[in-house]
């Protein structure tokens, strides 16, 4: 898409007046109860505030077209996954971070290059794109091994692997065959479902299993029966 497309598309311009006419409308519904009720909305409006400023640099980036849109939606992820690190506790481990952050600058210029033979249709390089998953989670599995490091590890793991495959889909699945791309995002989807629920299950069940006191209040009431 480009800002001339972007002008005479349809949908472009449906979803410009959507929001536009919601906003207008989430003011109004603001300032009633602000002036006519006299209720307390400050932090409403703050909160509305925060959504024209999204709305606005989000229909900013498309109009602009597909490389902006690509790079928005890289810069966006990295702040994303930043907060999500500082709320975690995983910003610590710069290895992790850094890993995730690599990741994510892949997905980006995967979106963006062309395949250097041109066998697929289409802009981006969309075999890459749906390969840089795994290579990330390689690359944060191989972590700890490098580091020699083993304890605290599978949760940091988890919270990056986590972030890493929660993430909408690329601009460089445009001009895909529709039928091929459902098939191949309901085939990855599968993929990282699974290795998400994993190792969300492996990282409850690690601490229960390694927990010496558990497991000696374990062996007491295993040996205490077997007196009874």
């Amino acid at each position: 898409m480009s800002p001339h497309i972007a002008l005479h598309d349809p949908v472009f311009r449906d979803y410009f007046w959507i929001v536009l006419i919601s906003l207008a409308i989430a003011g109004a519904v603001l300032g009633f109860l602000r002036f006519v009720l006299k209720k307390e909305t400050a932090s409403m409006f703050k909160t509305y505030c925060s959504w024209i400023l999204i709305a606005g640099i989000g229909f900013i980036v498309v109009f602009l077209g597909r490389i902006p849109t690509i790079v928005g939606v890289t810069l966006l992820a990295i702040y994303a996954f930043k907060e999500f690190a500082r709320a975690s506790g995983l910003y610590r481990d710069s290895w992790m971070t850094g890993a995730v952050y690599a990741g994510i600058v892949t997905v980006g210029i995967a979106s963006l290059i062309s395949p250097p033979r041109g066998e697929e249709q289409g802009t981006g390089w969309y075999g890459f794109f749906v390969a840089v998953p795994a290579f990330a989670i390689a690359l944060i599995l191989l972590i700890p091994i490098l580091r020699n490091r083993a304890r605290g590890e599978l949760r940091r793991i988890s919270l990056a692997i986590f972030r890493k495959n929660f993430r909408p889909p690329s601009v460089a699945q445009r001009n895909q065959p529709e039928q091929d791309m459902g098939r191949r995002a309901r085939s990855a989807g599968r993929r990282y479902d699974s290795a998400l629920a994993s190792s969300i299950l492996i990282s409850i069940l690690w601490p229960v299993a390694t927990s010496s006191d558990r497991l000696d209040r374990w062996n007491w009431r295993a040996t205490g029966r077997s007196f009874d």
